[in-house]
C-alpha cells in the first residue's frame, strides 16, 4: 500500500506505521505509529482554526484561485515551489483527489512526525475513497498553514 507526500517523498504503510523513506540515502524512518501516538492538547479554537485552514485551500482549489490556495501553505512548502502556479500545477497532477475533490469528510485528529495532522476522507470524480493527511504547522502569527499532505486509498470491506 502507498502513498504521496507533498515534498514528493515516498510513504510504506505497515501495521507497524508510516515509513518515510528517503530515496537519496536508500533509508527509511518511521513517521508515525499509532501504538505510539503521544497525546496532543490541541484547543477547541485550534482545530476550528486547522479545519479552516483546510476548507479554505480546498475551496480555492475548486474556485481555481491559485493564490489563495498557496496562501495556506507553510512557508517551507512556499519556498520549494516558488510560485502560487508551480504549486497548483503540482497538486492537480499529483492530487486530483485534493484538487477537485466530489465530497470532503473531517474525521479525527492525529499526530505524525511531531506535526499535529487533521485526516480528510475525500470521494474523488470518480466515486473513488481516499484519506487525507494534512500535517499541520502553527506560525509565529498564530495562524495555522499546511505543512504537508499524503493521500492513503480506503479499502472497502
Amino acid at each position: 500500500m502507498g502513498a504521496l507526500f507533498l515534498a514528493f517523498s515516498v510513504l510504506r504503510i505497515t501495521v507497524d506505521g508510516v515509513w518515510l523513506l528517503d530515496n537519496k540515502e536508500l533509508t527509511q524512518q518511521r513517521v508515525f505509529s499509532q501504538r505510539n501516538a503521544d497525546a496532543m492538547e490541541i484547543s477547541t479554537t485550534d482545530l476550528g482554526a486547522i479545519r479552516a485552514v483546510i476548507e479554505q485551500q480546498i475551496q480555492a482549489f475548486l474556485q481555481g484561485d491559485a493564490i489563495a490556495a498557496f496562501a495556506q501553505a507553510a512557508p517551507g512548502i512556499q519556498m520549494q515551489f516558488g510560485t502560487a502556479e508551480n504549486f497548483v500545477r503540482m497538486v492537480e497532477a499529483a492530487y486530483p483527489q485534493v484538487y477537485r475533490p466530489r465530497s470532503v469528510i473531517f474525521e479525527e485528529m492525529r499526530q505524525v512526525e511531531g506535526f499535529p495532522a487533521q485526516q480528510v476522507m475525500l470521494l474523488d470524480q470518480s466515486g473513488d475513497l481516499v484519506r487525507a493527511t494534512y500535517m499541520m504547522q502553527p506560525q509565529p502569527s498564530g495562524r495555522w498553514k499546511i505543512a504537508g499532505c499524503y493521500l492513503t486509498p480506503i479499502e472497502e470491506d
